[in-house]
């Protein structure tokens, strides 16, 4: 290959591929390396009064993951068993519906209904089972992100000026641009933020109220 007769050719054709493989092997863990930053920038101003308190500041940044993970992982928890009790409160009420009584009992002619209405509720099941274990699997991916993220957060927060100059000479831009890339990035993490915020209550307000307005049980939920 005439491109490769070089030492240079072939230094950058071996750099090229490692930078591949390197991709490669870090792509499954990429949210978790783009959530530090994230956390970093809404967690970064509690860190910095809490130093000015005289906090030290390893102590600083495990109290800020601490509280990170607390308000992230929690309720997200506590949404989770929410939901299993209402899927299980939903389920109890559909078992024990008189429709449902009725439906096993129905026939059209030689057609019955209710044993492939049965049958159903059988391939269900074993759907419902199936998709649980996926659950597990999404939320085991989802943990070890979460872990990344926060160790992640946790160093950034004690060296972040290191952690850019470490990853500066990376970015295929000048100086100049480089830090306004990192400025850009800054602004639109946290406008994007306010605004899921802002976006996500007013329409769960919305939707809360067209619920109660309705009828609908537990419309503080949904």
């Amino acid at each position: 290959m005439a491109f490769l007769d070089t030492k240079r050719d072939r230094a950058a054709f071996l750099i090229f591929v490692l930078g591949l493989g390197l991709t490669y092997a870090l792509w499954p863990f990429s949210t978790g390396l783009i959530g530090a930053p994230v956390l970093y920038i809404m967690f970064a101003p509690m860190y910095r009064w809490l130093v000015r308190l005289g906090i030290k500041p390893r102590l600083a940044a495990g109290l800020v993951v601490l509280l990170g993970i607390l308000l992230i992982v929690g309720p997200g928890l506590s949404f989770l068993g929410v939901v299993a009790n209402e899927a299980q409160d939903m389920a109890t009420g559909v078992i024990r519906s008189p429709l449902l009584t009725r439906l096993r009992e129905l026939r059209i002619g030689t057609y019955d209904v209710g044993a492939q209405i049965e049958s159903f509720g059988s391939s269900l099941v074993s759907w419902i089972g199936a998709s649980a274990v996926g659950l597990i699997g999404t939320a085991t991916r989802l943990g070890i992100q979460l872990t990344i993220a926060f160790f992640g957060l946790y160093y950034l927060l004690q060296e972040p000026e290191a952690a850019w100059r470490q990853v500066r000479p990376f970015i295929p831009f000048s100086a100049r641009n480089a830090e306004i890339l990192r400025e850009r990035f800054r602004g639109v993490t946290i406008s994007t933020l306010i605004g899921t915020l802002l976006t996500a209550s007013i329409q769960g307000l919305l939707v809360g109220v067209a619920f109660w307005l309705t009828g609908i049980p537990n419309a503080l939920f949904w």
